[in-house]
């Protein structure tokens, strides 16, 4: 008689277990549908079906990446001010869909192995080189820092500025320069004026690409 009860538990916690793997099964489908739609094309009439929408959604994910243009940015100096002035930058470029914003970690050491060492002064060889090296259509660098004035005609000042170069890798060619600067009492305030005035010409910036 025991050994039919421990048959009878046995066989009721098996149902009850089924049962419940069933209703979290039917109740995950309900909750994410595309499940089903899976599914159903992952049948073998419908496998055919399933292997053309792969390939069309890679298809054209593959032609809006290589529609977009590639853009890198270097250092602009080794200062607070120039990384923040940076960060700033490729926060703006990227807010769009035409430009690419490539890794900057990996553009900095691609550069470095390039033997690029900060220079603003190359020439068309090596600015094709150096964009060759780091793998992208443009590429920004320049210079950018808080400075402190003391004329002797007016009280201290802090003047910030950032000198953007954007380079062509295919021809090495200069495709646009700006300087914009900022005066104020504070280099705080100097440096804000700046990042806000480098976020507002991205989009002249991004159009010179």
């Amino acid at each position: 008689m025991s050994k039919v009860r421990n048959t009878v538990l046995t066989l009721d916690i098996g149902h009850w277990t089924l049962g419940l793997a069933f209703t979290c099964h039917c109740f995950y489908e309900l909750l994410f549908p595309e499940i089903l739609v899976i599914k159903q094309m992952l049948k073998p009439r419908c496998f055919p079906l399933f292997i053309i929408v792969c390939a069309l959604s890679m298809s054209v994910a593959a032609q809006t990446n290589a529609e977009q243009i590639r853009v890198a940015a270097l250092d602009l100096g080794e200062t607070q001010t120039a990384r923040r002035a940076v960060d700033k930058l490729l926060i703006a470029l990227s807010s769009g869909n035409r430009l690419l914003i490539s890794d900057r970690e990996e553009s900095r050491a691609a550069a470095r192995g390039a033997g690029y060492a900060g220079s603003l002064n190359m020439t068309l060889e090596e600015a094709r080189d150096l964009g060759g090296a780091i793998g992208s259509d443009f590429f920004i660098t320049g210079d950018a820092q808080t400075l402190r004035r003391s004329p002797s005609t007016r009280a201290i000042y802090y003047e910030a500025y950032a000198s953007i170069f954007i380079v062509s890798s295919r021809t090495g060619r200069l495709v646009m320069w700006d300087r914009p600067s900022f005066e104020a009492v504070t280099p705080d305030e100097a440096e804000k004026a700046l990042l806000k005035e480098l976020n507002e010409r991205s989009a002249r910036y991004a159009d010179s690409i």
